[in-house]
């Protein structure tokens, strides 16, 4: 009897261990497969997140900039169409002009100057030995002198045949508001005015003392009261002559000498400013009170003030300088009428 027992014993161990063994792989391989999923899923997630947004921020990008693009193009074919409508309006259209017989003419005149100084300044010379760029620069300054020299000698000769039609206007003005009309008329130089600039301070003393300044002879001012400048400065009494595009001063004094003869009375004389060099209020009262008849002001927004002189232009703070000013508002339109 005992001995039936203790198999008996054994068969329900062994039974027990086989239950809880097969439970306990069972239940670690549940929680295996378990994690297992766990990670893959996020894994999966996480890579399926991160191709999503990807493509959808692509699509996103690309519709903004098609979208953006259209905008800006819309919107600059509107500006565009909206100012060629202001600017043609009353006009029309007018190819622009071919070059004229007399700039054909001057533009060969230079090239001809320009090879003969060239191989004058060479002589026997290899390059080796030269600076090319110090002799071509010496070579153009040459040309201008000697090409001013004839053209005024040409115009001269015109004006004594014909009658000198320039002889009918004459601008005097504060920067190089007129030497483009006198360009493009082929005139000749009868105003000291051409050329160069004046700072408002100075150019309203000599209005308002105009024959005295005048007569006076022009000197070299080696020192100027608006600093250091690196282009010659005459002066006259107390007021200050800027000669921005010469480099000697004797030249300078000369061509001032020269064209002062030709000059007409100031009361003949069309007289321009702007508030471009320095400019102040009272500049602006004082050239209103002067009594000349031709005289035109030419002031920014923020300077304007109504006066049968003045002229409202479509700058904010200050004009600009003559020639820039002279593309905006023509000489004929504005200060000859």
């Amino acid at each position: 009897m005992v001995h039936h027992k203790g198999n008996r014993t054994k068969r329900s161990t062994r039974r027990s261990t086989r239950r809880s063994t097969r439970r306990s792989t069972r239940r670690s391989t549940r929680r295996s497969t378990r994690r297992s999923t766990r990670r893959s899923t996020k894994r999966s997630t996480r890579r399926s997140t991160k191709r999503s947004t990807r493509r959808s921020t692509r699509r996103s990008t690309r519709r903004s900039t098609k979208r953006s693009t259209k905008r800006s193009t819309k919107r600059s074919t509107r500006r565009s169409t909206r100012r060629s409508k202001k600017k043609t309006k009353g006009r029309s259209y007018t190819a622009p002009e071919p070059p004229s017989d007399s700039e054909k003419n001057y533009n060969s005149m230079f090239d001809k100057c320009e090879k003969e100084v060239y191989q004058e300044l060479r002589g026997n010379r290899t390059d080796n030995q030269l600076n090319m760029s110090r002799l071509t620069q010496q070579a153009k300054e040459i040309c201008d002198k000697r090409m001013e020299r004839i053209l005024t000698e040409q115009m001269e000769e015109k004006n004594k045949q014909k009658g000198s039609s320039s002889k009918e206007i004459c601008i005097v003005s504060n920067n190089c508001y007129g030497t483009k009309y006198y360009h493009k008329n082929n005139f000749q130089y009868n105003s000291p005015f051409i050329g160069i600039f004046i700072y408002s301070e100075c150019y309203i003393k000599l209005l308002e003392n105009f024959s005295k300044y005048m007569k006076k002879k022009p000197k070299s001012c080696p020192r100027s009261k608006y600093g250091v400048k690196k282009y010659p400065v005459l002066a006259i009494g107390d007021i200050e002559v800027h000669c921005l595009h010469d480099k000697d001063v004797t030249e300078c004094i000369e061509k001032w000498q020269r064209r002062k003869k030709r000059l007409l009375p100031i009361n003949k004389c069309h007289i321009k400013m702007c508030d471009h060099d320095k400019y102040e209020e009272d500049f602006g009262k004082r050239f209103s009170k002067l009594k000349y008849k031709k005289k035109k002001l030419f002031l920014s927004k923020k300077n304007y003030f109504k006066d049968k002189c003045t002229i409202k232009t479509k700058y904010k703070n200050k004009c600009p300088d003559g020639y820039a000013l002279g593309k905006d508002y023509p000489i004929k339109k504005y200060l000859l009428r």
